[in-house]
């Protein structure tokens, strides 16, 4: 916390002055209205002498401790798509840590469905339910089409004011959202897989480290959504193979007129009999039952 890391400046500080200590260092975080960003500071003592004072430096690290955040949240994400988490799982701990790593963004991924006709709730941890409730499973209407298919994306910087958000401004304004940026998630082919939207508080534009950080994290949506469909794919593939050995089963052993057992079936079904029969040493009968006008 704040008061750890000033409590900790402060006694290195005094260590350094002290001759406790050759040198000190410490990297903490400070959270802006517009980012989170990093500094080291560093304190060693002015000349020879730790009793002439000491010279404090502090230089910005944000870059470098973004970076490694987002090396940790990338491969716990590829850890879960590794193991087989599911789709909703996935998406939810992308959202998350989206916004651990952006803390003034607040993160909403909205995957097509099937038909590719509507914008669905995959992951929105921070926003109100209303808010998600309202704005889930809507038709991709133009507005909506433009937003999710625009290469460079749209940001909207007043959603009070915005044409596009016309219909939604109140509901925008009772959630306490006044800007959004929202990038499309495209496939390698270039197929449209759904929308990632960041919703923001106050009258912001997305920063040149937010456009870095979500382009990245948006290949990882593509690859979970991507395995999900895959996924898809391979169980309806797997259905339609069962469904066919059903029914070349069912050509194989009843008649196509009658749709009644046929001589193959019977002659499976008295195999099988006789076999049970040898083994328990029980007998069997088998009775014929004459149709008139009905005999092969």
């Amino acid at each position: 916390t704040g008061d750890e890391s000033a409590t900790a400046a402060h006694n290195g500080i005094l260590a350094v002055l002290n001759g406790q200590r050759p040198s000190f260092s410490l990297e903490y975080p400070c959270l802006t209205p517009t980012r989170q960003r990093w500094f080291m500071m560093v304190v060693m003592p002015l000349g020879s002498d730790a009793n002439d004072g000491v010279v404090i430096t502090h230089n910005d690290i944000s870059a470098l401790k973004q970076a490694e955040h987002y090396e940790q949240f990338r491969s716990h994400v590829l850890e879960r798509m590794a193991v087989g988490a599911p789709l909703p799982e996935l998406l939810d701990t992308l959202a998350r840590g989206v916004e651990q790593l952006c803390p003034h963004w607040l993160c909403k991924i909205e995957p097509l469905d099937e038909h590719g006709q509507r914008l669905g709730l995959g992951a929105a941890p921070s926003l109100p339910d209303f808010f998600n409730a309202a704005l889930d499973t809507r038709p991709l209407d133009p507005a909506l089409a433009a937003a999710a298919e625009a290469s460079a994306g749209v940001s909207v910087e007043d959603l009070a004011h915005h044409p596009d958000w016309t219909a939604y401004s109140a509901l925008a304004a009772r959630a306490g959202l006044a800007a959004c940026w929202s990038q499309p998630i495209r496939s390698g082919a270039g197929q449209l897989l759904g929308r990632f939207a960041l919703f923001q508080r106050d009258l912001l534009a997305p920063t040149a480290s937010d456009i870095s950080l979500v382009g990245q994290c948006l290949r990882l949506a593509v690859l979970a959504i991507e395995r999900h469909l895959a996924e898809q794919k391979i169980r309806a593939s797997i259905a339609l193979l069962q469904s066919l050995q059903e029914q070349m089963r069912e050509l194989a052993f009843h008649d196509t007129l009658t749709e009644l057992p046929n001589r193959r079936l019977l002659d499976d079904r008295l195999s099988q009999t006789m076999a049970t029969s040898q083994r328990s040493g029980r007998f069997c009968a088998l009775m014929f039952l004459d149709l008139d006008n009905f005999k092969p």
